[in-house]
């Protein structure tokens, strides 16, 4: 391993070392891993047992102070009746939650499905509310207006598409797998970076070292006589005709 990278590896952890929650260090720090002077001495004897063994204990401790995830693809969340009263519960019933998966002790259990029925109670409450408005505005005047705008919103809604869960291969056959579907972004990607728009690098040119010579009279005008008559040269809205009156003046400063 280069040491410029080992350098760099060794600043990124002492730079993000302090934003890991507290738990999570005493955790490691309490499973009583040998410790190292430096990041640099672990690349160096590089003994695999011993860096499997610290990859274990790090992702455990991560597990047991974050959580984990269920992974998949999260569905659209109704979130156009919620108020400050519904997130105030929601909040209390995830809380119960995480209580209970880290006690696994039955009056956390108890506790959290009291704060479960008493969010699906508030939530029902929240949306009965909100169609009994949605009904009124409809009854007046505003109704019709307001039913032609309701629906072209849920036309556009229904033509965003936020997650893709099948393509097709090059042979047109579709892919629905996940993992299948990963490998055929790669290729496509691949494919059209390195295959389709395949570039030559440019040539190595050797820098100039002497001093840039000034424009001359001559190349201004040429530059000024591809330009249309009446056209403003820049935002300043300087016409031309008035430019290449002063042409002379500007050349010989």
């Amino acid at each position: 391993m280069a040491p410029n990278f080992e350098l760099r590896q060794a600043q990124i952890i002492k730079q993000y070392f302090f934003l890991f929650p507290s738990p999570f260090c005493s955790c490691v720090v309490h499973c009583k891993i040998p410790r190292e002077r430096s990041w640099t001495s672990i690349s160096r004897r590089a003994d695999p047992a011993d860096l499997e063994q610290r990859c274990e204990v790090i992702l455990r401790c991560a597990k047991e102070t974050l959580g984990e995830t269920r992974g998949g693809s999260r569905g659209d969340k109704e979130a156009w009746f919620w108020n400050d009263e519904v997130q105030h519960v929601m909040r209390q019933k995830k809380s119960a939650y995480k209580r209970w998966q880290r006690t696994r002790a039955p009056g956390d259990l108890s506790a959290y499905r009291t704060s479960k029925r008493l969010a699906k109670a508030a939530v029902a409450k929240a949306k009965n509310t909100e169609m009994d408005a949605l009904y009124e505005k409809l009854d007046n005047r505003e109704g019709e207006k307001f039913v032609f705008r309701l629906a072209k919103a849920r036309h556009r809604a229904t033509q965003d598409i936020g997650v893709v869960k099948s393509v097709r291969n090059s042979e047109g056959a579709i892919l629905r797998k996940p993992g299948e579907v990963r490998r055929r972004w790669k290729e496509y990607f691949d494919g059209l970076l390195n295959e389709e728009f395949a570039r030559q690098n440019s040539p190595q040119l050797e820098a100039t070292a002497d001093p840039f010579n000034l424009w001359t009279e001559n190349e201004v005008r040429r530059a000024m006589g591809k330009m249309k008559v009446g056209k403003a040269t820049c935002p300043d809205g300087v016409p031309r005709g008035k430019v290449a009156h002063t042409i002379p003046e500007h050349c010989h400063r």
